[in-house]
Protein backbone atom coordinates (compact mmCIF):
# COMPACT_ATOMS: atom_id res chain seq x y z
CA UNK A 1 0.00 0.00 0.00
CA UNK A 2 1.59 3.31 -1.12
CA UNK A 3 2.06 6.10 1.30
CA UNK A 4 -0.75 8.64 1.69
CA UNK A 5 0.86 12.23 2.48
CA UNK A 6 -1.61 13.81 5.43
CA UNK A 7 -3.01 17.51 4.58
CA UNK A 8 -0.84 20.16 5.53
CA UNK A 9 -3.64 22.02 7.03
CA UNK A 10 -3.49 19.62 10.08
CA UNK A 11 -1.76 20.20 13.08
CA UNK A 12 1.11 17.78 13.87
CA UNK A 13 -0.64 15.86 16.05
CA UNK A 14 -3.96 15.34 13.86
CA UNK A 15 -1.61 14.29 11.01
CA UNK A 16 -0.53 11.05 12.93
CA UNK A 17 -4.55 10.30 13.10
CA UNK A 18 -4.69 10.95 9.53
CA UNK A 19 -1.34 8.26 9.70
CA UNK A 20 -3.85 5.85 11.58
CA UNK A 21 -6.52 5.96 9.03
CA UNK A 22 -4.84 5.84 5.95
CA UNK A 23 -1.06 4.23 6.19
CA UNK A 24 -1.75 2.47 9.70
CA UNK A 25 0.62 -0.21 8.15
CA UNK A 26 3.43 2.00 7.19
CA UNK A 27 6.67 1.90 9.58
CA UNK A 28 7.23 4.59 11.50
CA UNK A 29 9.51 4.15 14.19
CA UNK A 30 12.41 1.57 15.20
CA UNK A 31 14.78 1.02 17.34
CA UNK A 32 17.08 -1.82 18.57
CA UNK A 33 16.14 -4.89 20.98
CA UNK A 34 18.77 -6.24 23.88
CA UNK A 35 19.13 -9.17 21.52
CA UNK A 36 20.11 -7.07 18.25
CA UNK A 37 16.80 -7.76 16.86
CA UNK A 38 15.23 -4.39 15.31
CA UNK A 39 11.80 -3.60 16.55
CA UNK A 40 9.92 -1.58 14.08
CA UNK A 41 6.26 0.26 15.49
CA UNK A 42 3.61 0.66 12.61
CA UNK A 43 1.14 4.45 12.88
CA UNK A 44 -1.23 1.66 13.97
CA UNK A 45 1.10 0.58 16.93
CA UNK A 46 2.08 4.27 17.78
CA UNK A 47 -0.99 6.37 17.23
CA UNK A 48 -3.13 4.84 20.04
CA UNK A 49 -0.46 4.84 22.52
CA UNK A 50 -0.49 8.96 22.03
CA UNK A 51 -3.75 8.89 22.43
CA UNK A 52 -3.33 6.57 25.71
CA UNK A 53 -0.73 9.30 26.82
CA UNK A 54 -3.42 12.32 26.30
CA UNK A 55 -6.21 10.46 28.29
CA UNK A 56 -3.93 10.21 30.82
CA UNK A 57 -2.87 14.02 30.90
CA UNK A 58 -6.47 15.12 30.79
CA UNK A 59 -7.51 12.90 33.46
CA UNK A 60 -5.27 14.58 35.74
CA UNK A 61 -5.77 17.61 35.15
CA UNK A 62 -7.97 19.50 37.26
CA UNK A 63 -9.95 21.50 34.38
CA UNK A 64 -9.81 20.68 30.43
CA UNK A 65 -9.20 24.12 29.34
CA UNK A 66 -5.57 24.70 27.76
CA UNK A 67 -3.07 24.49 29.79
CA UNK A 68 0.74 25.00 29.46
CA UNK A 69 2.38 21.70 30.62
CA UNK A 70 6.18 21.53 30.81
CA UNK A 71 8.09 18.63 30.71
CA UNK A 72 11.39 17.99 31.74
CA UNK A 73 12.95 15.62 28.89
CA UNK A 74 15.64 12.96 30.78
CA UNK A 75 13.98 10.15 29.22
CA UNK A 76 15.06 8.39 26.10
CA UNK A 77 14.63 9.98 22.71
CA UNK A 78 11.18 7.59 21.99
CA UNK A 79 9.50 8.25 25.12
CA UNK A 80 10.02 12.28 24.80
CA UNK A 81 8.02 12.05 21.51
CA UNK A 82 5.51 10.49 22.41
CA UNK A 83 4.98 12.30 25.71
CA UNK A 84 5.38 15.37 23.92
CA UNK A 85 2.72 14.47 20.95
CA UNK A 86 0.63 12.93 23.90
CA UNK A 87 0.39 16.93 25.36
CA UNK A 88 -0.46 18.20 22.10
CA UNK A 89 -3.44 15.49 21.37
CA UNK A 90 -4.74 16.26 24.65
CA UNK A 91 -5.00 19.88 23.97
CA UNK A 92 -2.15 21.70 25.75
CA UNK A 93 0.66 23.68 25.29
CA UNK A 94 4.16 21.30 25.30
CA UNK A 95 6.77 23.23 27.02
CA UNK A 96 9.88 20.22 26.21
CA UNK A 97 12.82 21.59 29.24
CA UNK A 98 16.76 20.65 29.00
CA UNK A 99 17.59 19.02 32.21
CA UNK A 100 20.60 21.05 31.73
CA UNK A 101 19.10 23.87 33.05
CA UNK A 102 20.55 24.84 36.54
CA UNK A 103 17.87 24.93 39.47
CA UNK A 104 18.07 28.90 39.02
CA UNK A 105 17.47 29.00 35.14
CA UNK A 106 14.66 26.26 35.88
CA UNK A 107 13.03 28.39 38.10
CA UNK A 108 13.26 31.65 36.11
CA UNK A 109 11.71 29.56 32.88
CA UNK A 110 8.84 28.50 34.76
CA UNK A 111 7.72 32.05 36.03
CA UNK A 112 8.13 33.08 32.87
CA UNK A 113 6.13 30.16 31.00
CA UNK A 114 4.15 29.61 34.04
CA UNK A 115 3.13 26.40 33.05
CA UNK A 116 0.08 24.92 34.96
CA UNK A 117 1.50 21.49 35.34
CA UNK A 118 5.03 20.15 34.91
CA UNK A 119 6.09 16.16 33.95
CA UNK A 120 9.63 14.77 34.52
CA UNK A 121 11.22 11.49 35.11
CA UNK A 122 7.88 9.48 36.82
CA UNK A 123 5.80 12.69 38.33
CA UNK A 124 3.07 14.63 37.48
CA UNK A 125 2.02 17.48 39.60
CA UNK A 126 1.06 20.97 39.82
CA UNK A 127 3.31 23.42 39.18
CA UNK A 128 3.17 25.03 42.89
CA UNK A 129 4.31 21.88 44.16
CA UNK A 130 7.34 20.78 41.85
CA UNK A 131 8.20 25.13 42.90
CA UNK A 132 8.30 23.83 46.52
CA UNK A 133 9.76 20.30 46.63
CA UNK A 134 12.32 21.33 43.79
CA UNK A 135 13.36 25.20 43.50
CA UNK A 136 12.64 26.37 47.16
CA UNK A 137 14.38 23.66 48.51
CA UNK A 138 17.46 24.25 45.82
CA UNK A 139 18.03 27.46 47.56
CA UNK A 140 17.46 28.77 44.29
CA UNK A 141 17.08 32.91 44.12
CA UNK A 142 14.14 34.20 41.85
CA UNK A 143 13.77 37.90 41.24
CA UNK A 144 10.26 38.37 41.78
CA UNK A 145 7.53 36.53 43.70
CA UNK A 146 5.46 33.30 42.25
CA UNK A 147 2.90 34.09 40.04
CA UNK A 148 -0.60 33.11 39.31
CA UNK A 149 -0.52 30.33 36.42
CA UNK A 150 -3.57 30.97 34.91
CA UNK A 151 -3.63 30.58 31.21
CA UNK A 152 -5.44 32.95 28.73
CA UNK A 153 -7.13 31.13 26.31
CA UNK A 154 -5.72 29.84 22.95
CA UNK A 155 -6.75 28.75 19.57
CA UNK A 156 -5.17 25.33 19.43
CA UNK A 157 -2.07 23.22 20.76
CA UNK A 158 1.35 24.65 20.86
CA UNK A 159 4.92 24.42 21.26
CA UNK A 160 7.08 26.62 23.79
CA UNK A 161 10.79 26.60 22.98
CA UNK A 162 13.52 29.06 24.37
CA UNK A 163 16.60 30.76 22.72
CA UNK A 164 19.42 31.00 24.88
CA UNK A 165 21.16 34.43 25.10
CA UNK A 166 23.39 34.11 27.73
CA UNK A 167 23.72 32.50 30.88
CA UNK A 168 20.80 34.82 32.40
CA UNK A 169 18.90 35.49 29.21
CA UNK A 170 16.71 33.08 27.33
CA UNK A 171 14.28 34.53 25.20
CA UNK A 172 10.64 32.72 24.66
CA UNK A 173 9.16 31.61 21.70
CA UNK A 174 5.53 29.88 21.16
CA UNK A 175 4.60 28.26 17.66
CA UNK A 176 0.74 26.60 16.96
CA UNK A 177 1.07 23.54 16.02
CA UNK A 178 -1.22 23.77 13.25
CA UNK A 179 1.60 26.41 11.82
CA UNK A 180 4.48 23.61 11.98
CA UNK A 181 4.04 22.38 8.44
CA UNK A 182 5.51 25.76 7.09
CA UNK A 183 7.27 26.91 9.60
CA UNK A 184 9.38 23.99 10.21
CA UNK A 185 9.52 22.95 6.51
CA UNK A 186 12.15 20.35 5.91
CA UNK A 187 12.76 18.57 2.59
CA UNK A 188 15.26 17.23 0.35
CA UNK A 189 15.40 18.33 -3.53
CA UNK A 190 15.99 15.62 -5.12
CA UNK A 191 15.33 12.87 -2.36
CA UNK A 192 11.87 10.97 -1.45
CA UNK A 193 12.09 9.67 2.01
CA UNK A 194 9.55 8.05 2.42
CA UNK A 195 10.36 4.15 4.14
CA UNK A 196 14.24 5.43 4.70
CA UNK A 197 15.27 5.36 8.00
CA UNK A 198 16.80 8.30 9.85
CA UNK A 199 19.20 7.79 12.46
CA UNK A 200 17.55 10.45 15.22
CA UNK A 201 19.33 8.80 18.31
CA UNK A 202 20.89 12.00 18.62
CA UNK A 203 18.26 14.03 18.70
CA UNK A 204 17.05 16.69 21.43
CA UNK A 205 12.79 17.49 21.67
CA UNK A 206 13.63 20.39 23.66
CA UNK A 207 15.76 22.27 21.11
CA UNK A 208 13.38 23.86 17.58
CA UNK A 209 15.71 21.17 15.79
CA UNK A 210 13.48 18.45 17.43
CA UNK A 211 10.03 19.61 16.58
CA UNK A 212 11.53 20.20 12.92
CA UNK A 213 12.69 16.56 12.77
CA UNK A 214 9.20 15.64 14.20
CA UNK A 215 6.84 17.77 11.15
CA UNK A 216 9.19 16.04 9.59
CA UNK A 217 8.96 12.78 9.95
CA UNK A 218 4.71 12.65 10.25
CA UNK A 219 4.90 14.42 6.93
CA UNK A 220 7.40 12.70 4.63
CA UNK A 221 6.58 9.04 5.95
CA UNK A 222 10.51 8.36 6.83
CA UNK A 223 11.06 6.12 9.73
CA UNK A 224 12.58 7.24 12.87
CA UNK A 225 15.08 5.34 13.98
CA UNK A 226 15.67 5.47 18.16
CA UNK A 227 17.83 3.86 20.81
CA UNK A 228 16.41 1.10 22.84
CA UNK A 229 13.99 2.70 25.25
CA UNK A 230 14.62 -0.10 27.66
CA UNK A 231 19.00 1.00 28.25
CA UNK A 232 19.36 2.83 30.55
CA UNK A 233 21.88 4.25 28.57
CA UNK A 234 19.46 5.68 26.27
CA UNK A 235 18.64 8.12 28.84
CA UNK A 236 19.45 11.78 28.29
CA UNK A 237 21.90 12.79 27.49
CA UNK A 238 23.11 9.20 25.82
CA UNK A 239 26.72 9.16 25.51
CA UNK A 240 28.13 9.55 21.88
CA UNK A 241 29.42 6.15 21.35
CA UNK A 242 26.13 4.64 22.04
CA UNK A 243 24.63 7.06 19.56
CA UNK A 244 27.29 5.76 17.12
CA UNK A 245 26.43 2.31 18.42
CA UNK A 246 22.73 2.69 17.51
CA UNK A 247 23.33 4.10 14.24
CA UNK A 248 25.07 0.61 13.35
CA UNK A 249 22.50 -1.45 14.72
CA UNK A 250 19.40 0.52 12.64
CA UNK A 251 21.74 1.02 9.94
CA UNK A 252 19.52 4.31 8.97
CA UNK A 253 20.43 6.05 5.18
CA UNK A 254 20.26 9.18 6.88
CA UNK A 255 21.23 10.65 10.34
CA UNK A 256 21.06 13.94 12.14
CA UNK A 257 23.79 14.47 14.57
CA UNK A 258 25.61 17.46 16.19
CA UNK A 259 28.45 19.19 14.55
CA UNK A 260 30.73 18.59 18.17
CA UNK A 261 29.36 15.07 17.93
CA UNK A 262 30.63 14.60 14.16
CA UNK A 263 34.02 16.33 15.09
CA UNK A 264 34.57 13.98 18.02
CA UNK A 265 34.02 11.09 15.26
CA UNK A 266 36.16 12.23 12.67
CA UNK A 267 39.16 11.48 14.72
CA UNK A 268 37.67 7.61 14.21
CA UNK A 269 38.88 6.26 10.76
CA UNK A 270 36.33 3.18 11.73
CA UNK A 271 34.01 5.64 12.63
CA UNK A 272 34.67 6.84 9.01
CA UNK A 273 33.75 4.07 7.11
CA UNK A 274 30.72 3.53 8.60
CA UNK A 275 29.31 7.28 7.93
CA UNK A 276 30.71 6.55 4.59
CA UNK A 277 27.02 4.70 4.09
CA UNK A 278 25.01 7.51 5.35
CA UNK A 279 23.87 10.95 4.54
CA UNK A 280 24.67 12.94 7.58
CA UNK A 281 22.71 16.04 8.26
CA UNK A 282 23.60 18.44 10.78
CA UNK A 283 22.55 22.22 12.04
CA UNK A 284 23.24 24.94 15.03
CA UNK A 285 26.80 25.07 15.16
CA UNK A 286 28.97 25.56 12.27
CA UNK A 287 31.03 22.29 11.51
CA UNK A 288 34.45 22.71 11.30
CA UNK A 289 35.61 23.30 7.79
CA UNK A 290 38.90 20.57 8.19
CA UNK A 291 36.60 18.69 9.33
CA UNK A 292 33.84 18.49 7.02
CA UNK A 293 36.62 18.35 4.13
CA UNK A 294 38.55 15.33 5.79
CA UNK A 295 35.04 13.25 5.54
CA UNK A 296 33.91 14.58 2.43
CA UNK A 297 37.44 13.47 0.87
CA UNK A 298 36.74 10.43 2.55
CA UNK A 299 33.08 9.30 0.91
CA UNK A 300 30.92 10.97 3.74
CA UNK A 301 28.13 12.69 2.18
CA UNK A 302 27.19 15.67 4.18
CA UNK A 303 23.78 18.07 3.90
CA UNK A 304 23.85 21.22 6.10
CA UNK A 305 20.85 22.54 7.36
CA UNK A 306 19.75 26.29 8.26
CA UNK A 307 16.94 27.69 10.72
CA UNK A 308 16.83 29.51 14.07
CA UNK A 309 14.33 28.98 16.75
CA UNK A 310 12.69 32.30 15.79
CA UNK A 311 11.83 32.02 11.72
CA UNK A 312 12.09 27.97 11.51
CA UNK A 313 13.65 25.91 8.99
CA UNK A 314 15.12 28.40 6.13
CA UNK A 315 16.54 25.35 3.89
CA UNK A 316 15.49 22.81 1.63
CA UNK A 317 18.47 19.41 2.41
CA UNK A 318 20.21 18.89 -0.79
CA UNK A 319 21.16 15.32 -1.39
CA UNK A 320 25.02 15.87 -1.99
CA UNK A 321 26.63 19.01 -2.14
CA UNK A 322 30.14 16.89 -2.35
CA UNK A 323 32.93 19.43 -1.69
CA UNK A 324 30.58 22.60 -1.70
CA UNK A 325 28.97 21.08 1.85
CA UNK A 326 29.24 23.90 3.43
CA UNK A 327 26.12 25.73 1.11
CA UNK A 328 22.65 25.07 1.77
CA UNK A 329 20.01 25.79 -0.48
CA UNK A 330 17.30 28.15 0.49
CA UNK A 331 13.97 27.67 -1.60
CA UNK A 332 12.87 31.18 -3.35
CA UNK A 333 9.77 31.88 -1.86
CA UNK A 334 8.59 35.32 -1.04
CA UNK A 335 9.33 35.53 2.77
CA UNK A 336 13.19 34.87 2.51
CA UNK A 337 14.87 37.89 1.73
CA UNK A 338 18.56 37.67 1.36
CA UNK A 339 20.59 41.09 0.47
CA UNK A 340 24.03 42.68 1.16
CA UNK A 341 25.46 43.71 4.77
CA UNK A 342 27.09 46.54 4.31
CA UNK A 343 30.87 47.30 5.65
CA UNK A 344 30.79 42.86 5.53
CA UNK A 345 32.84 43.01 2.15
CA UNK A 346 29.98 41.40 0.00
CA UNK A 347 28.20 38.98 2.59
CA UNK A 348 24.88 38.92 2.98
CA UNK A 349 21.92 38.57 5.46
CA UNK A 350 18.69 37.30 5.96
CA UNK A 351 15.24 39.01 6.65
CA UNK A 352 12.63 36.45 7.23
CA UNK A 353 9.06 38.49 6.50
CA UNK A 354 5.83 36.98 8.36
CA UNK A 355 2.73 36.01 6.35
CA UNK A 356 -0.15 34.09 6.77
CA UNK A 357 1.76 30.69 6.09
CA UNK A 358 4.86 31.71 7.85
CA UNK A 359 3.64 33.27 11.22
CA UNK A 360 6.48 34.23 13.14
CA UNK A 361 5.99 34.52 16.98
CA UNK A 362 8.51 37.07 17.34
CA UNK A 363 9.71 39.86 15.00
CA UNK A 364 12.30 42.56 15.45
CA UNK A 365 11.74 45.03 12.83
CA UNK A 366 9.61 46.08 10.20
CA UNK A 367 10.75 45.75 6.33
CA UNK A 368 8.55 47.13 3.54
CA UNK A 369 5.52 47.48 5.85
CA UNK A 370 5.20 43.85 6.78
CA UNK A 371 6.39 42.67 10.44
CA UNK A 372 9.82 40.80 10.13
CA UNK A 373 12.82 39.18 11.71
CA UNK A 374 16.86 39.51 10.76
CA UNK A 375 18.38 37.05 11.64
CA UNK A 376 21.83 38.34 12.48
CA UNK A 377 23.34 35.91 10.63
CA UNK A 378 25.93 36.37 7.78
CA UNK A 379 26.22 34.57 4.43
CA UNK A 380 28.30 33.98 1.68
CA UNK A 381 26.56 33.16 -1.68
CA UNK A 382 27.57 30.70 -3.73
CA UNK A 383 29.41 32.16 -6.80
CA UNK A 384 27.28 30.16 -9.59
CA UNK A 385 24.22 28.13 -8.01
CA UNK A 386 21.36 30.52 -8.09
CA UNK A 387 19.61 30.86 -3.72
CA UNK A 388 22.64 28.23 -2.43
CA UNK A 389 24.22 30.28 0.66
CA UNK A 390 27.45 29.45 3.52
CA UNK A 391 26.89 29.99 6.87
CA UNK A 392 29.65 32.45 7.85
CA UNK A 393 28.96 33.77 11.26
CA UNK A 394 26.68 35.77 13.11
CA UNK A 395 26.91 39.94 12.68
CA UNK A 396 27.39 39.76 16.49
CA UNK A 397 30.38 37.39 16.26
CA UNK A 398 32.24 39.67 13.83
CA UNK A 399 34.80 42.16 15.02
CA UNK A 400 34.80 45.55 13.76
CA UNK A 401 38.11 47.69 15.30
CA UNK A 402 38.46 50.85 15.68
CA UNK A 403 40.48 50.77 12.63
CA UNK A 404 37.29 49.93 10.60
CA UNK A 405 38.71 46.50 9.78
CA UNK A 406 36.32 43.40 10.45
CA UNK A 407 37.78 40.75 11.81
CA UNK A 408 35.64 36.94 11.60
CA UNK A 409 36.70 35.39 15.02
CA UNK A 410 35.41 31.84 14.26
CA UNK A 411 38.12 30.55 11.97
CA UNK A 412 40.86 31.81 14.94
CA UNK A 413 39.35 30.18 17.55
CA UNK A 414 38.79 26.44 15.72
CA UNK A 415 42.46 27.38 14.65
CA UNK A 416 44.12 27.84 18.39
CA UNK A 417 40.97 25.16 19.73
CA UNK A 418 43.50 21.91 17.71
CA UNK A 419 46.38 22.84 20.09
CA UNK A 420 45.94 19.64 22.45
CA UNK A 421 45.12 20.91 26.03
CA UNK A 422 42.85 23.86 24.46
CA UNK A 423 39.30 23.55 25.06
CA UNK A 424 37.55 26.59 23.83
CA UNK A 425 38.67 30.06 23.03
CA UNK A 426 36.81 33.29 22.74
CA UNK A 427 38.29 36.36 20.84
CA UNK A 428 37.41 40.00 21.76
CA UNK A 429 38.37 43.43 20.55
CA UNK A 430 34.84 45.33 19.21
CA UNK A 431 35.94 49.21 18.74
CA UNK A 432 39.81 47.89 19.57
CA UNK A 433 42.72 48.55 17.49
CA UNK A 434 43.58 45.15 17.81
CA UNK A 435 41.91 41.47 18.54
CA UNK A 436 42.66 39.59 21.94
CA UNK A 437 41.51 36.74 23.53
CA UNK A 438 40.57 34.34 26.26
CA UNK A 439 42.03 30.76 26.18
CA UNK A 440 40.43 28.28 28.17
CA UNK A 441 42.57 24.38 29.27
CA UNK A 442 40.88 21.57 29.48
CA UNK A 443 40.57 20.23 32.85
CA UNK A 444 43.64 17.65 32.54
CA UNK A 445 46.15 19.67 30.44
CA UNK A 446 50.05 19.98 31.26
CA UNK A 447 49.72 24.15 32.03
CA UNK A 448 52.76 25.72 31.94
CA UNK A 449 53.18 28.53 34.97
CA UNK A 450 54.87 31.48 35.76
CA UNK A 451 56.77 32.29 39.09
CA UNK A 452 53.48 33.45 40.66
CA UNK A 453 51.65 30.23 39.98
CA UNK A 454 49.32 32.40 37.07
CA UNK A 455 48.93 30.10 34.04
CA UNK A 456 50.98 30.91 30.77
CA UNK A 457 50.89 30.49 27.20
CA UNK A 458 54.15 29.10 26.86
CA UNK A 459 53.48 25.59 25.75
CA UNK A 460 50.70 27.32 22.62
CA UNK A 461 52.73 30.00 21.81
CA UNK A 462 54.38 28.17 19.26
CA UNK A 463 50.42 27.23 17.54
CA UNK A 464 49.53 31.06 18.01
CA UNK A 465 52.50 32.17 15.80
CA UNK A 466 51.44 29.08 13.37
CA UNK A 467 47.95 30.50 13.20
CA UNK A 468 48.75 34.22 12.82
CA UNK A 469 51.18 33.36 9.52
CA UNK A 470 47.99 32.57 7.78
CA UNK A 471 46.20 35.68 9.29
CA UNK A 472 45.99 39.81 7.93
CA UNK A 473 48.43 42.11 10.17
CA UNK A 474 44.96 43.32 11.54
CA UNK A 475 43.57 40.16 12.95
CA UNK A 476 46.92 38.36 14.79
CA UNK A 477 47.56 37.79 18.40
CA UNK A 478 50.30 38.89 20.56
CA UNK A 479 51.18 37.09 23.81
CA UNK A 480 50.01 40.52 25.63
CA UNK A 481 46.46 40.13 24.18
CA UNK A 482 45.85 36.47 25.47
CA UNK A 483 43.84 36.18 28.91
CA UNK A 484 44.12 32.93 30.61
CA UNK A 485 40.18 31.79 31.67
CA UNK A 486 40.43 30.99 35.34
CA UNK A 487 38.69 27.48 36.81
CA UNK A 488 36.37 29.88 38.85
CA UNK A 489 35.34 31.79 35.78
CA UNK A 490 34.51 29.01 32.75
CA UNK A 491 33.44 30.01 29.33
CA UNK A 492 30.02 28.96 29.23
CA UNK A 493 28.26 27.02 26.00
CA UNK A 494 25.21 27.25 24.45
CA UNK A 495 23.08 24.53 24.05
CA UNK A 496 24.29 24.42 20.75
CA UNK A 497 28.02 24.13 21.52
CA UNK A 498 28.54 27.28 20.55
CA UNK A 499 30.37 29.87 23.60
CA UNK A 500 28.22 32.50 25.24
CA UNK A 501 30.37 35.55 23.70
CA UNK A 502 28.68 38.11 25.68
CA UNK A 503 28.67 36.40 28.72
CA UNK A 504 32.10 35.66 28.54
CA UNK A 505 32.96 39.45 27.61
CA UNK A 506 31.18 40.25 31.02
CA UNK A 507 32.70 37.72 33.28
CA UNK A 508 36.38 38.79 31.88
CA UNK A 509 35.47 42.92 31.55
CA UNK A 510 38.41 43.59 34.19
CA UNK A 511 41.03 41.82 32.46
CA UNK A 512 40.05 42.82 28.99
CA UNK A 513 40.38 46.34 29.98
CA UNK A 514 43.78 45.03 31.71
CA UNK A 515 45.08 43.99 28.33
CA UNK A 516 44.22 47.37 26.22
CA UNK A 517 45.71 49.68 29.16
Amino acid sequence: MSFISPPTSLSVELQLDFHNANNATHPFIVYPMENGDLRTYTFADVVPKIHQVADFIQHQLSSHSPSTIAFIATSDSLTSFMIIMGILRAGMTAFPVSPRFSPEVMSKLMMDVRPAYIMGEDKFMLIESYYDIYIKSSNATTSRAWEDNEQSPICDPLFCYFRTISKDHKVQLRVHATKCGDHCNIDFVQDDLCSKTFGMQGIEFFHFVGLAFINWAVRSGFIMAFLNLHDQKSLFPPHPSYVFQGYIQTRPSLIYASPRIIEAWAKDHEKISVLKSMTVTTAGKLLNKKVGDLLVQNGVRINVGFGSTETGSICMMSCDQGSEWEYFYAPPVPEFHFMERPNFNGLYGLIVLSSRRRNLSVCNMTYNGTASYDTGDLFEKHPIKSNYYKVIGRISDHIMLSTGEVINPIPIEEAISEQLGVSMVVVFGHGRPSVGAIIQYAPHAAIDYDKGKTPTISNILANIVDVNSTLPSSARLTPKMVIVASPSKPLLLSPKGMPLRIQAFKDYEEEIMSVYS
